[in-house]
C-alpha cells in the first residue's frame, strides 16, 4: 500500500504535536510539585534564559529562597541562601548526597571512579581510600610544600619572556598538574614532554566540549552515542587518557615494592591484592584507572583556571603588583595584596 506525501506529512505533524503536548503536560505536573521559577520551554527547559542573560539569571532571587530551573528536560533546584544550603548539604547531608547522572560523563567513565560514580558502596570505598592515601602522601600537609617549591623552580616563564606577551596557559597547567602527578604517578613531567602536553590538551578540549552545545545535545539525546559526530572526539580523548594511565599502571605493577609504595597507584595495587578475598570489594583496575583520571582532572583544571583568573585580575590592576605584601581593604575586609609570583606560589 502506497502512502502519499500528504499522509506522511500529516502523520509526522500529528506525532510532533502529540510529543509537544505530552512534554508540556509533564513539565506542568513537575511545576506543581517544585519551587517557583521561570516557565520552561518544551525539551530545552530554561536554557534560553541562561543564553539570553546568564549572570542576571544566576543572580536572580526574585522567585524566593528556592528556584526551579530546567536543564533541558531535567528540573534542578537552586538554593539561594547560605542558610538553606547549609541546612540541605550539612544538616541533611545523607539525603542530598550524590550527583545527578550526566549522560556524557557516564558514557566516558562507565560509572567507575569517584567523581561520577553513583552514590553508594563503591563511591564510599573509593572516596575513603583516596582521601586516606592522598593524606599519607602529604596532600593537605606541610610536606607537600616540597613538591610545590620544587615545581616553582621550573616555572620560570615570566623571567624568560620578561616584558614580551606570551600565553601562560600550558606552563601553568603543566606546573599545577605536576603537583598532583608527583603524588599519583610518583613523578613530574617536563614542560616539553610531547605526550604529556597532548594529555593536557585533550583534557582542556574535553572540558570545553562537555559544556558546549555538543555536550548539551548529547545529554538531551544520549542515543546519539551510537552515531558519528563531534561527540565521538570526547570519547576518544577520554580513552587516550585512560590508555596513558593503564600504561603507567603496567609499569608500576612491574616495579612494585609491597614494603615501600611510592605513590597513589602503588597503594591502589596493594589494596587490590589486600581486598581479593573480600566479596564486597570494589577495588579493581577499571576503578583504579578512573580514580586516577578523576584525581588528575580535579588536580589540574580547577587550580590552573584559578591561577589564570588571578593573572587576568592582576593584569587589569597593575597597581597591586608590588614587590612585597601591603595592607588593603576590599569590601570592608582587611587583606594583603601580594606580588604575581607570590600569588602563584600561594595557589599552588
Amino acid at each position: 500500500m502506497k502512502l502519499d506525501l500528504a499522509s506522511v506529512g500529516l502523520a509526522l505533524s500529528l506525532g510532533f504535536i502529540f510529543v509537544v503536548l505530552f512534554e508540556t503536560f509533564r513539565i506542568n505536573s513537575y511545576r506543581g510539585q517544585t519551587p517557583p521559577g521561570p516557565r520552561p520551554m518544551p525539551f530545552v527547559g530554561t536554557i534560553p534564559y541562561f543564553l539570553k542573560n546568564p549572570m542576571e539569571f544566576i543572580r536572580s532571587v526574585s522567585y524566593g529562597e528556592m528556584t526551579t530551573v530546567y536543564l533541558g528536560r531535567k528540573p534542578a533546584i537552586l538554593l539561594n541562601t547560605v542558610e538553606l544550603a547549609k541546612e540541605a548539604l550539612v544538616q541533611n547531608a545523607l539525603s542530598f548526597s550524590g550527583r545527578p547522572p550526566i549522560p556524557i560523563l557516564i558514557w566516558v567513565t562507565n560509572g567507575y571512579g569517584i567523581a561520577m560514580a553513583t552514590f553508594g558502596h563503591s563511591w564510599r570505598q573509593q572516596r575513603r581510600f583516596a582521601l586516606h592515601t592522598l593524606r599519607n602522601f602529604g596532600l593537605g600537609k606541610k610536606s607537600v610544600e616540597e613538591c610545590v617549591t620544587e615545581e616553582s623552580s621550573y616555572l620560570s616563564l615570566f623571567e624568560r619572556f620578561q616584558s614580551k606577551p606570551f600565553d601562560p596557559q600550558h606552563a601553568i597547567q603543566n606546573a599545577v598538574s605536576n603537583i598532583i602527578c608527583s603524588i599519583v604517578f610518583g613523578d613530574r613531567f617536563d614542560y616539553d614532554n610531547k605526550c604529556f602536553a597532548y594529555l593536557l590538551e585533550i583534557v582542556k578540549e574535553n572540558i570545553i566540549q562537555s559544556g558546549s552545545l555538543t555536550g548539551q545535545v548529547f545529554n538531551l539525546l544520549p542515543i546519539i552515542k551510537h552515531f558519528p559526530g563531534p561527540h565521538q572526539k570526547i570519547y576518544q580523548n577520554a580513552e587516550d587518557l585512560k590508555a596513558f594511565i593503564r600504561k603507567a599502571v603496567k609499569t608500576h605493577r612491574e616495579t612494585l615494592d609491597p614494603d615501600s609504595p611510592r605513590d597513589f597507584i602503588d597503594a591502589y595495587l596493594l589494596e587490590i591484592e589486600k581486598q581479593k578475598s573480600n566479596e564486597d570489594s570494589t577495588f579493581h583496575e577499571n576503578n583504579m584507572v578512573m580514580s586516577v583520571s578523576d584525581l588528575f582532572l580535579a588536580g589540574t583544571d580547577t587550580t590552573a583556571t584559578t591561577i589564570r583568573w588571578g593573572l587576568i585580575f592582576l593584569t587589569q590592576n597593575p597597581d597591586v603588583q608590588d614587590h612585597g605584601p601591603r595592607k588593603c581593604q576590599v569590601d570592608g575586609i582587611d587583606s594583603q595584596v601580594i606580588s604575581l609570583h607570590e600569588l602563584i606560589m600561594c595557589i599552588l
